[in-house]
Order: C-alpha cells, then structure tokens, then sequence
C-alpha cells in the first residue's frame, strides 16, 4: 500500500474512513486557513457553482488584464 506524506503526518492510502477523512481534512484546513480568510471568502463569493465563485476582485483582474493585453 502506497503512502502519502503530509507535513507531520504519513497517512496509508484506503486506510481511513470516509467519516475520519471528513475530520482529517477539516482539521487541515482549519490549520491552513485562518478565521480571517475564511470570512473574507464567505463575504467576497457568492453561491453560485463557477470557479471564480462570482468574485468581483477576480472579474476585475481578468478585465484589467484583458485591457493591458489590448493595449499591447
């Protein structure tokens, strides 16, 4: 069985739960993401299903990117 090294940790692959990754991963991202971060993303996304999750800034970027592009 392969293993897969995470920063303190060695988890074997289909040795877990699906409830016990459930907490593995909440539990990682709580150490990746502060409260700041994660209240950031809730105020500046929306619900909708896209990859930019309706984020004004990243519509912004892509537009200002866009411009410099044109300009060029």
């Amino acid at each position: 069985m392969r293993s897969l090294p995470f920063p303190g940790r060695l988890i074997l692959n289909g040795s877990m739960s699906k409830e016990a990754q459930r907490e593995y991963l909440k539990k990682f991202r709580e150490e990746l993401i502060t409260s700041e971060e994660e209240a950031l993303l809730k105020r500046g996304a929306s619900n909708a299903g896209y990859h930019y999750f309706g984020s004004a800034k990243t519509f912004g970027l892509i537009g200002k990117a866009f411009a410099e592009a044109m300009v060029k």
